[in-house]
């Protein structure tokens, strides 16, 4: 239960109840209070004690080193009253100091004693489970929030970055297309730098996923459009620009079946004027071509369903 009302102003005993146990806490020696201080605060103590709910006594003196007569004398009285009543008392937490002033006063062999006041309690205490939940409702509601957080993270939908990703890279593709055949040489290298700065935030981004179990097979798609085949394929010097160009068209087909479920798109020709070659692959020798990154080329296991990398 919380701590005693009649107690909460309190500055040199300080009182909680742990079910049928009162734990008093002396913050320090008498000579550091005042006298009435001391006499009124242990009254409301003494009465606090001889309430039926409480059975037996623990007094936590681990706030100091050392504690006088007054003090001592007045706890003493307050074990002897629970003690007559057929109480339990102990005191928890002495310094090696005190230890050696309740030797002298022979207090061991009337008190119990205990290293820490933890250690009283589960040796003296009986609380009720419902006080238990109550006195650790912090850590239980860290616990809680631990779970919460895990079954919201299990259970709630993620969002579909193949997809985001996809509609956004076929969005781009499609302007550069449009503005292929239109856009001056000035109009076209800042298309391209725009494009890049895009497209380098977004291959961060996926590679970052590519590296965890959370990159989808669409995804490596995308990664090998925009790595290896974007640049060649807005370079209008470039003699292979229409092969690149035909790739990025058939990965993005590609992702969209992969993401929709379907079966996967043949690869189409890929001669060039510059390097005529067959149907079937990319030039191994030309930028981008899916032998030159092995590691991160779609998924070795899919080809044959469509001439994949």
């Amino acid at each position: 239960m919380p701590q005693p009302e009649q107690t909460r102003l309190h500055r040199v005993y300080l009182a909680d109840r742990y079910g049928d146990t009162l734990v008093i806490t002396p913050r320090g020696d008498a000579a550091g209070f005042s006298a009435t201080s001391v006499n009124t605060e242990m009254a409301t103590i003494s009465a606090l004690a001889q309430e039926p709910a409480v059975k037996h006594l623990l007094v936590d003196l681990g706030k100091s080193n050392y504690f006088g007569s007054v003090i001592l004398g007045s706890l003493v009285q307050l074990g002897h009253d629970v003690r007559k009543r057929g109480g339990r008392i102990g005191l928890c937490g002495a310094s090696s100091d005190m230890q050696d002033v309740l030797r002298l006063m022979k207090l061991e062999q009337m008190w119990e004693m205990f290293p820490a006041l933890s250690t009283g309690l589960s040796a003296v205490a009986t609380i009720p489970l419902g006080e238990r939940i109550w006195r650790r409702r912090g850590a239980l509601a860290v616990v809680a929030a631990v779970i919460l957080a895990g079954l919201l993270y299990a259970y709630l939908p993620r969002p579909d970055y193949a997809r985001i990703n996809y509609e956004r890279l076929s969005k781009l593709w499609q302007e550069t297309e449009d503005r292929r055949d239109t856009a001056g040489s000035e109009e076209w290298a800042r298309l391209q730098k725009r494009m890049e700065s895009e497209l380098d935030s977004m291959l961060e981004d996926m590679l970052r996923r590519s590296k965890s179990t959370s990159s989808s097979p669409a995804e490596r798609y995308l990664i090998f459009i925009v790595r290896d085949q974007w640049k060649p394929a807005m370079n209008r010097d470039n003699p292979d620009a229409d092969l690149h160009r035909r790739l990025i068209q058939h990965y993005l087909r590609s992702a969209e079946a992969l993401m929709e479920g379907r079966p996967l798109p043949k690869l189409p020709p890929l001669h060039t004027p510059s390097s005529p070659r067959s149907a079937e692959t990319p030039p191994s020798g030309s930028p981008g071509s899916p032998r030159d990154r092995t590691s991160d080329a779609p998924p070795a296991g899919e080809t044959g369903r469509g001439g994949n990398p």
